[in-house]
């Protein structure tokens, strides 16, 4: 089993509504170009959906973007990547500044633990083995997958890093493999009696 920990030079799958969730342009519940609405879990006593905070707003931004970014990489224009999350061009300037920093943040997120954490999390604990095995696979191949499609569409921007800043790099990729392995590790604990090899090595492989 080889267990992929991320890409270091540097989930997400297309978006879907949820219950309470991002829905996209064409939600009847979007109510305005200056603000990401979600459409039921926050809407006031007067029926008036409330704006999101500005942590939220990028998020939401971010989810929206990724599907074009990677089809389109650097070649989406700032208006475009708006249309894909449904508000106006403006409001991608106001949460971003421009383009290349909307990009990077997309890249961080998608660099970021948080959806391994949750999904992880998700697995239920009477789970047979082999599922999940079969679902700690599908999520690390579905992020190295997205990382790597992502990195290939949108390039390097910028000169490459110095020395500092290239170290920088390093340690944030070494503590996020080093996490992940942890939490792969407790995940496959209560199955260790199961599995050709420990845990604690099914975490910690790199791919060859």
């Amino acid at each position: 089993v080889v267990v992929v920990m991320g890409c270091e030079n540097d989930q997400n799958p297309p978006l879907s509504g949820g219950e309470g969730g991002w829905q996209g342009r064409s939600d009847p519940g979007l109510v305005s170009e200056r603000s990401l609405s979600y459409t039921r879990a926050v809407r006031t006593a007067t029926g008036r959906a409330r704006p999101l905070d500005p942590e939220a707003r990028r998020a939401a931004i971010i989810r929206a973007v990724t599907p074009l970014l990677l089809e389109r990489g650097r070649e989406a224009t700032s208006r475009e990547l708006a249309e894909a999350a449904g508000i106006a061009e403006g409001t991608v300037f106001r949460a971003f500044g421009d383009k290349d920093s909307l990009i990077d943040a997309v890249l961080e997120v998608h660099r970021d633990l948080g959806d391994v954490r949750e999904a992880l999390a998700e697995i239920p604990p009477d789970a047979s083995t082999p599922e999940v095995v079969e679902r700690i696979l599908d999520l690390l191949v579905t992020r190295l997958t997205t990382l790597v499609r992502l990195s290939i569409a949108v390039g390097r921007h910028g000169p490459p890093p110095d020395g500092e800043e290239h170290e920088r790099h390093r340690a944030a990729f070494e503590a996020r493999a080093r996490e992940l392995s942890d939490r792969i590790t407790a995940v496959l604990e209560p199955h260790a009696d199961r599995l050709d090899l420990s845990p604690r090595a099914v975490g910690s492989s790199r791919p060859a």
